[in-house]
């Protein structure tokens, strides 16, 4: 289900011949990935305010699920925050994510 309302800057183009599937070293999941994007990715790291969470500190099912589609494709989330770690615990609980955290 889309949420209305939002923009999504990388909208699903499959007859763009930029656009690639990709496969994983696992045989897991397969990402659509631009050709640009490097072969070999051996983990995604991200900060946590504003990227993973929005202003309004939700962690929206659209972010939980491209968290998962990263994991099942044997590519570990790695998030760095300047916060402490018991505040972004709850978070990474609900994500998922039991990867190293880098935190203030």
């Amino acid at each position: 289900m889309k949420a209305t309302g939002l923009h999504d800057p990388f909208p699903a183009r499959p007859d763009d011949p930029d656009e690639r599937p990709a496969t994983t070293r696992t045989g897991g999941t397969r990402l659509d990935l631009p050709s640009s994007f490097p072969a070999d990715v051996q983990a995604f790291a991200c900060d946590f305010d504003r990227t993973l969470v929005g202003r309004d500190g939700l962690l929206r099912p659209r972010t939980r699920a491209a968290i998962a589609r990263s994991q099942a494709a044997g590519i570990p989330v790695v998030v760095a925050t300047g916060r402490m770690f018991r505040s972004i615990r709850p978070y990474l609980e609900e994500a998922g994510i039991g990867e190293p955290v880098v935190c203030y």
